[in-house]
């Protein structure tokens, strides 16, 4: 009877002690599911669990938000549905927040890493409606301030496209990772290049367009336009305008090719033929 009752409790001590186990690898492993997509759910419930947080102003409720995105981010499997650049700068910004709640800043400034993490796990569902895309509008709206401001002349006007600027400049980091799983990073890391180039043009020649640089800075208005056409533009889009600009597509090629080759043929048929029946053409003879 003894035996027995000791076999009992054993028994009943190793099945608690595996379901604590089984309970604490599950939540060390929380997120790890059998796809990369199911992973990439559980991350963004996370992050719209850590953008929350930042907006109610939740400091520890955040910090373990950023925790757990860390644990499951780093997953081989889930990077495999993004690109090594996007990873790269959602990485900064996961650690950029880590470091401001440490510190003790206020919610606004990691409210802010909060909605460029929330964007970018969007982005990684790779639909056409993503969140990121939504900000054309915006970007749209920042160039168009900035084009008025600057015609406006003045120092007021100088503000005023400061301003506009540097709106534009903080969209375009907020979306930056977002963009950069969404798209190619290079049209990302081209638009902030001309960001910065139109910073400069309008700090060498304040005065708005009685400036020595109009020239130069409206050209940089335009060039940054056509940035933002290139970072939302789709695919088909991208296509479309390559054979509108006058670069022949595969099917025009083709044709050509074969009206060259059709040409040379016949030439070449001609040729043999006169050769092959000596065929001469009488000359014409002199009156």
């Amino acid at each position: 009877m003894k035996y027995r009752n000791r076999l009992l409790v054993v028994l009943t001590a190793l099945l608690i002690a595996s379901g604590l186990s089984m309970a604490w690898k599950m939540e060390a492993s929380e997120g790890s599911g059998k796809d990369p997509q199911s992973k990439r759910d559980v991350l963004a419930a996370w992050t719209e669990g850590f953008y929350q947080a930042s907006i109610e102003g939740n400091r520890q409720l955040a910090y373990g938000y950023v925790l757990k995105i860390k644990s499951v981010a780093g997953d081989r499997e889930l990077r495999s549905l993004g690109t090594k650049e996007g990873w790269k700068v959602l990485d900064e910004r996961l650690n950029a927040a880590e470091t401001l709640i440490e510190r003790g800043e206020f919610a606004y400034t990691w409210r802010e890493e909060a909605a460029r993490l929330k964007l970018a796990v969007d982005a990684l569902s790779r639909d056409r409606n993503a969140l990121w895309r939504q900000y054309e509008r915006l970007l749209r709206e920042d160039l168009s301030r900035l084009r008025k401001a600057w015609q406006r002349g003045g120092k007021e006007g100088d503000a005023s496209a400061y301003a506009a600027l540097d709106q534009l400049e903080s969209h375009t980091l907020r979306l930056e990772a977002a963009a950069a799983f969404g798209a190619e990073p290079a049209r990302v890391s081209l638009l902030k290049e001309r960001i910065r180039y139109t910073e400069k043009l309008l700090q060498a020649a304040p005065g708005g367009p009685d400036s020595a640089n109009r020239t130069l800075t409206e050209g940089s208005f335009m060039l940054l336009g056509d940035s933002v056409d290139r970072l939302f533009a789709s695919d088909t889009a991208r296509s479309a305008a390559v054979s509108a600009s006058g670069h022949p597509s595969w099917q025009w090629a083709a044709m050509l090719a074969v009206i060259v080759l059709a040409g040379l043929f016949y030439t070449g048929w001609q040729k043999f033929r006169i050769d092959r029946d000596e065929i001469t053409v009488p000359k014409r003879p002199y009156r």
